[in-house]
């Protein structure tokens, strides 16, 4: 009886497909950093444009100044995802502020440029934050914000350094401290203390 051996180009497949799983799932373990995921900016866009149409108000919630207890009064419209961990948001604005103002920000700096598109580990890390002036972005092209040049369309947020981060968040800070924003000295203390944080880690 006769036995047929595969043939070459047979062989050659076999081993190739096994070989090119263990690369891609290499690739997507190893190379691709999965770490602090962003969420959809789109749907934090949609929660404050659907506050000022149903509150009748052009000012953002302010629960007592307290990031995780203000973010709730958006919670409905965010989705299932821990916003309130992964966010930091800052409470006291309004519609009208100036719009480089940082509304919220990621409390770890992320590779991730799209939030659902994981970038490699060889990619440099930024500080993700959510301007004020994302609301006035809705369907607009890649251009400028505020002076500033618009990231990516459709996100609805900005990828900044650490230096850039601090500045932009202590002037909100600032500003809100200048204007006597309601509990501003809650909201003030609360996201200074996350400045140190971050700088006593930089040193």
């Amino acid at each position: 009886m006769h036995i047929s051996r595969p043939s070459l180009g047979c062989t050659f497949v076999l081993l190739t497909i096994p070989a090119l799983v263990v690369l891609g799932l290499g690739y997507y373990s190893l190379i691709l950093d999965h770490e602090n995921m962003p969420y959809c900016h789109k749907a934090a866009l949609m929660a404050v444009l659907d506050w000022f149409e149903v509150q009748k108000t052009d000012v953002l919630p302010n629960v007592q100044g307290r990031s995780v207890d203000s973010l709730a009064e958006l919670r409905n419209d965010l989705g299932d995802q821990p916003w309130e961990v992964t966010y930091r948001y800052v409470p006291g604005l309004q519609k009208d502020d100036p719009g480089d103002l940082v509304l919220m920000y990621m409390v770890e700096p992320t590779r991730y440029i799209f939030h659902n598109n994981p970038q490699t580990i060889f990619s440099q890390k930024k500080w993700m934050i959510v301007p004020l002036d994302f609301t006035g972005q809705v369907g607009s092209a890649i251009g400028r914000w505020d002076g500033r040049e618009v990231p990516l369309w459709g996100e609805c947020s900005e990828r900044v350094s650490l230096d850039e981060f601090q500045t932009r968040l202590k002037k909100t800070l600032d500003f809100l401290r200048t204007h006597e924003r309601p509990n501003w000295q809650t909201v003030v203390a609360e996201h200074e203390t996350f400045l140190e944080s971050i700088s006593e880690n930089k040193n």
